[in-house]
């Protein structure tokens, strides 16, 4: 059962846009709200006058580091989550062994 497409409006960075999508219409609000914020915080540290196109690039790449942090960090933690199961298999490989 496929859900069915709606449009929901946002605004982001002063302009109106109708985004068509299957998720949640709070979901879409939310994600266009954290994009706004995001735009409002470079937009705070450029020059008066900076182009919404320089604001939107900056942010994107922002995001795009938020991203990648956040992807080093599931990696790290996959790995000490791998680590640890390992550990505790042989530890209980060596404690059955000794029954």
């Amino acid at each position: 059962m496929s859900t069915e497409p709606i449009v929901v409006r946002v605004k982001i960075f002063g302009q109106e846009y109708g985004i068509k999508a299957e998720a949640d219409a709070d979901y879409i609000r939310k994600v266009a709200e954290y994009l706004d914020a995001k735009m409002r915080d470079v937009e705070e540290t450029l020059p008066a006058g900076s182009t919404p196109m320089k604001i939107a690039v900056l942010a994107a790449l922002n995001l795009t580091d938020e991203l990648f942090m956040a992807w080093e960090e599931r990696d790290r933690m996959r790995q000490e989550l791998e680590d640890r199961a390992k550990q505790l298999s042989e530890k209980m490989a060596r404690e059955l062994g000794e029954f």
